[in-house]
């Protein structure tokens, strides 16, 4: 299996698949607090008719690139786009994209986050691209229970029955799932992969760090946007003093790269977020 080989040598990054539209999702009114996120940070018009609300697809590889332990950590990422109609999220239509992760472990695959609904597809093509199908996922983790992290939960778990799924614990019981939603806390690991408890998103909000390349996963304690860190809207965050603190953990855990569900990887990520926090950590 190739999941083994891509664990154990160097990796090629591939080039990003071109974005092709997918079928439509139509969100019509305002989204719940507890059912989707993040519909109010920096978007860019769409420049399309307010009748078409579609996914478009994108799928790149992202590979890490050599730590100070000459880690690599194979992961793929999936990025679905939704266009959302004038009057949902702002005055303009909108665009906002979707990340979830497909990362191989000496266990089996582990899929972080499932994203929007109809996301399995892509999904799918990224286990592929780790040498693997749906029999290999052996872990799901959803950073927290928003639809734009959990709309794919039921198809994913479905196809593949060996995987166990985790949420933080205080998400986890409302998480509709076809079996039991396992609850992580502080210091927890799936595989080698540790679970940070990053709460205010959230109550149950956690990151995914691998401390080999040093990875985080961040989930929505923080998006990018311009080139730069910025925190998840408070209009959809349960408590922002509490996204605030989780913001400075992950400032003090230093992570060499961070992943987003939101927003692309951008260079020097910790710099961004300590200049966002006003200042290097502990100034």
């Amino acid at each position: 299996m190739l999941i083994d080989s891509l664990l154990s040598s160097s990796v090629t990054c591939g080039t990003g698949l071109p974005a092709r539209r997918r079928s439509a999702i139509h969100i019509s009114k305002p989204p719940a607090h507890s059912a989707f996120c993040c519909t109010g940070w920096r978007f860019h018009r769409s420049g399309l008719p307010l009748s078409t609300p579609v996914f478009r697809r994108r799928r790149a590889v992202v590979v890490q690139e050599p730590s100070g332990s000459g880690v690599r950590l194979p992961v793929q990422e999936i990025v679905r786009e939704i266009v959302i109609p004038a009057g949902v999220a702002g005055p303009d239509p909108m665009v906002m994209d979707v990340r979830c992760y497909a990362v191989a472990q000496p266990g089996g695959i582990v899929v972080i986050d499932t994203g929007m609904p109809d996301a399995e597809s892509g999904i799918a093509e990224a286990v592929e691209a780790l040498g693997g199908s749906f029999g290999d996922v052996r872990d799901i983790i959803l950073t927290h229970l928003h639809m734009d992290h959990v709309g794919s939960l039921f198809a994913i778990a479905e196809q593949a029955p060996m995987a166990a799924i985790y949420a933080g614990g205080p998400d986890s019981p409302d998480i509709r799932a076809p079996r039991r939603v396992q609850g992580l806390g502080e210091g927890d690991y799936v595989q080698d992969l540790q679970i940070f408890a990053t709460p205010g998103h959230t109550p149950g909000h956690v990151s995914v760090f691998h401390e080999g390349s040093g990875t985080l996963f961040i989930g929505d304690a923080a998006v990018s946007a311009e080139g730069g860190v910025e925190r998840s809207p408070e209009a959809f965050t349960s408590d922002a003093a509490r996204a605030e603190e989780s913001l400075e953990r992950i400032a003090a855990l230093e992570p060499e790269r961070m992943l987003f569900a939101h927003g692309a990887e951008i260079a020097s990520p910790v710099q961004s977020l300590a200049r966002l926090l006003g200042g290097p950590y502990g100034s």
